[in-house]
């Protein structure tokens, strides 16, 4: 008799925890193997599987989006731009203290598509390409335990810097967040372990027991002083996570604050030059922005992008085209 998906990861979860590699799901059970090839499990890197059942992770996600996590989306709320520019400026002192050793770990929170990942990776690629730094590596989406713990031990050296970019998914996982406390933390020695046995890591030659000498960013899309706020499930996560690093907030969790960001990378920019749209179209460009506001599905620097191609398509259907793709429907 075959077992269900969800009683399969439950035994697998057993055994393994939230991981397992092909060679460990092969010798346990052939058939299983099988099943994670075809589907029912998400290879999250290279012979190696997640345990974390699917609609468990879109539920969290789910709820991250229509509970007390989610953003701060009221239409009333007062938007300092003057806050927004100076923090952004800050993003960059900060990313210099990185550089110079001066900071060890930093959190940064902000919605998506406004600059907050091109701001420091652009800082920390120059300083990886004039040896300031040791080594720069940059980890984008999702990252298993194991994942985030073989980065970090891959990094570990003063002077290398990871980068940490939109992995919320960590925040549902109790040993992903055991080692960003433990890589996080300001005390002077910090020591990552891995308390179970992993072949996956054995194969590497990667020990269960470190010490982090690196320097690491990690950041968030996620309204970190809201969810505090609330007191939901995650709040003592968070709080953990903050009290360990320096947190950078941009206020930036609405799309009439993304629109101020928008608008300043466009004044103080080459954004629009680089996209080969004048100051006229920019300026049409920020109107249907702000006119249409309530609708776009989505607000971000790569609308702009998305609109100054349409532009350039065609400047008599410009915006019958981004009404069409990016608008919802009334």
């Amino acid at each position: 008799m075959t077992v269900s998906t969800s009683a399969m990861i439950k035994e697998l979860r057993s055994k393994f925890g939230d991981t397992v590699t092909t060679g460990d799901l092969g010798q346990y059970n052939r058939d299983y193997l099988k099943r994670a090839r075809s589907g029912e499990m998400e290879l999250i890197s290279r012979g190696l599987w997640s345990l974390i059942p699917k609609n468990q992770i879109a539920m969290a996600m789910s709820q991250q989006v229509n509970g007390d996590d989610v953003e701060d989306n009221d239409d009333d709320s007062v938007v300092d731009a003057a806050l927004i520019r100076k923090r952004f400026e800050m993003l960059g002192v900060l990313g210099d203290g990185m550089i110079e050793g001066n900071i060890r770990s930093l959190i940064v929170s902000g919605s998506a598509g406004v600059g907050k990942t091109f701001t420091l990776e652009r800082l920390l690629e120059k300083a990886e390409s004039e040896a300031r730094i040791k080594s720069f590596d940059s980890t984008k989406g999702s990252i298993s335990a194991v994942g985030l713990y073989q980065t970090l031990y891959q990094n570990r050296k003063k002077g290398q810097v990871t980068l940490l970019d939109d992995v919320d998914r960590v925040f549902y996982d109790e040993e992903a967040l055991n080692i960003l406390k433990a890589a996080l933390d300001t005390s002077a020695v910090r020591t990552i372990s891995w308390s179970k046995a992993s072949r996956f890591l054995s194969d590497q030659d990667i020990p269960n027991r470190f010490q982090y000498e690196g320097q690491i960013i990690f950041i968030t899309n996620l309204n970190l002083d809201r969810i505090v706020a609330k007191g939901g499930r995650l709040a003592p996560h968070i709080m953990a996570l903050m009290s360990r690093s320096i947190f950078l907030d941009l206020c930036i969790h609405n799309p009439k604050a993304i629109m101020v960001r928008v608008e300043q990378v466009l004044e103080e920019s080459t954004l629009a030059t680089d996209l080969g749209i004048n100051k006229s179209q920019t300026k049409e460009i920020v109107k249907w922005m702000n006119d249409n506001l309530p609708r776009l599905r989505s607000v971000s620097i790569r609308t702009v992008n998305q609109l100054a191609g349409f532009m350039l398509t065609s400047t008599a259907d410009w915006k019958t085209l981004a009404e069409v793709t990016l608008l919802k429907a009334q």
